[in-house]
């Protein structure tokens, strides 16, 4: 890694002549040394394993792609065909069970599951067997016991649950039990807090939990963010205590917050933002009289929702209704979050979806 010299010398101080011991009650096991790993729970842990693992992506796995988050690692596999993606799928999870066992880790194929993504219904695929990882070196694979990766129709990763269709209902749904949940808290803290205090506890609970990964999200169908839409409500109504009839926009006005969907625009366009700020191209780009981003081509709507091709077309509606184009990245915050505050939901929707918007 290029490390040598006096840091060398310290790393190797630090992480050699380590014992380990076990402790029960005031009964203690025989201390043993540490030959690999990292002090658990240390600072300079989990660097030193993205520097252990980095090697992994070196791996020539066919038709693949392999994304890692520290110890959290999915792998990509596509095919012209499900029989073509899951042969490759086998042969690329042996490499990389190989590799694992090689540098001293394991995969544990209990807890490891497979997805099979698709668009519509009629693409939808066939019966799949489980995924093997041969640890034994017989030849006749079919009769193994050795570990299985089951299919499932959805899995969660790094907090988001991503379904087979990629229509984000099955993150969406329970997102929006526990935004409901904090009706209660606001129940209790509405008799003695004030309302400046009830919303600091709305942007750190329900806010929080709506803003994460919703660049990925947010752009999901109108019908399946519905639920969502309610509970956000719900727990306004109850923290300015007003009426389930209430109006919708007055509330939303009152408690000077943004609707999920306005949440999702002011992600898209303060990312995009800072991506232009930082790359030269795209600040050659924004200078010009007439802007407009380049957006990338794709071959159906369904890929229009996803972050790569929505989040520039967001930006280019946004920057011509509203004043964000030369500003600095505080500025650009300040402008949208006022901006979006006074569009209305229809306003809203037809930025997401891509169709005219009417001028504030």
């Amino acid at each position: 890694m290029g490390i040598r010299g006096t840091a060398l010398n310290w790393f190797q101080s630090y992480l050699t002549n380590s014992e380990q011991l076990v402790k029960i009650d005031s009964w203690k096991s025989t201390a043993t040394p540490m030959i690999y790993g990292v002090p658990q729970g240390s600072i300079l842990g989990p660097l030193l394993f993205i520097i252990y693992i980095n090697d992994i992506h070196n791996l020539q796995l066919e038709s693949a792609e392999i994304l890692c988050y520290a110890d959290d690692t999915a792998i990509v596999f596509h095919g012209h065909n499900w029989e073509d993606a899951r042969q490759a799928a086998e042969r690329g999870l042996q490499l990389v069970y190989n590799w694992l066992q090689n540098n001293l880790l394991t995969m544990n194929t209990e807890k490891t599951k497979y997805v099979c993504f698709h668009r519509t219904a009629k693409s939808q695929p066939p019966p799949l067997p489980d995924l093997r990882v041969h640890k034994c070196n017989s030849a006749l694979f079919s009769t193994c016991q050795c570990g299985r990766i089951r299919r499932t129709k959805e899995i969660k990763y790094l907090g988001l649950i991503l379904d087979e269709r990629l229509n984000f209902d099955s993150h969406i749904q329970p997102l929006a039990c526990r935004i409901r949940k904090v009706i209660g808290i606001m129940k209790i803290l509405r008799n003695s807090a004030s309302v400046h205090i009830l919303k600091l506890v709305y942007i750190s609970i329900c806010q929080s939990l709506l803003s994460y990964c919703i660049g990925v999200w947010g752009g999901a169908g109108k019908s399946v963010m519905l639920p969502l839409e309610r509970a956000q409500r719900a727990v306004l109504n109850v923290m300015l205590r007003k009426d389930f009839k209430f109006s919708t926009d007055i509330l939303y006005h009152e408690a000077g917050v943004l609707r999920v969907r306005q949440l999702y625009i002011y992600k898209a366009c303060v990312s995009t933002h800072k991506s232009i700020m930082i790359s030269d191209e795209l600040r050659v780009s924004s200078s010009k009289r007439v802007f407009n981003l380049a957006l990338p081509t794709v071959r159906s709507n369904f890929a229009k929702k996803f972050q790569f091709y929505a989040h520039r077309s967001i930006y280019n509606k946004v920057a011509k209704l509203c004043p964000i184009k030369n500003c600095s990245m505080y500025a650009c915050s300040k402008r949208l979050t006022s901006w979006l505050q006074c569009i209305d939901y229809d306003d809203t929707e037809s930025i997401v979806n891509f169709s005219i918007v009417k001028t504030v």
